[in-house]
């Protein structure tokens, strides 16, 4: 499995306030509470990723693009 992960740190704030994404309303966005949700997300993912390439039944191998 080939991977390339990427995070982008403002993803997912805007609707967690009320707002359409964060385009051009980052400052409207903090301003209005929200709270960055990427890392964990991204911290999830590789979790699961993890999980995967240590499977004792079909372990995954990954590839990593970077």
């Amino acid at each position: 499995m080939r991977i390339g992960f990427l995070i982008n740190l403002i993803a997912g704030m805007g609707g967690h306030v009320g707002l359409k994404g964060t385009d051009g309303v980052i400052d409207q966005a903090r301003a209005l509470g929200a709270q960055p949700v990427a890392l964990s997300k991204a911290a999830q993912a590789l979790g699961l990723l993890k999980q995967m390439r240590e499977a004792e039944e079909h372990p995954v191998k990954l590839e990593w693009l970077t």
